[in-house]
């Protein structure tokens, strides 16, 4: 965790994608257990086989978590995990 028990936005976005992977029945593929084990470079949809909702509820509670609101128009864009560390960064 980061200095002064504060997360970081990468800490934040990784914290809250385990919590909304961990909900997903297991399908086929191997849950990471702890944030160590997320590639951040991974497709959400591809490689952990998110579906459409399983999408959506992620960005519900990444948005609850940043009280920010992901918009629409940036739903493309965000593939990665690491596209989300970069869009929450970019946002401040």
């Amino acid at each position: 965790m980061a200095e002064g028990n504060k997360m970081t936005i990468v800490e934040r976005v990784n914290k809250v994608f385990l919590e909304v992977l961990a909900k997903i029945p297991s399908k086929e593929y191997s849950v990471p257990s702890s944030v160590e084990e997320i590639d951040p470079d991974a497709d959400i949809m591809e490689d952990y086989y998110f579906d459409a909702a399983d999408w959506m509820e992620l960005i519900l509670a990444l948005e609850e978590e940043f009280v920010k609101i992901i918009f629409d128009h940036d739903y493309s864009r965000l593939n990665t995990v690491r596209d989300f560390h970069n869009y929450f960064e970019d946002m401040g």
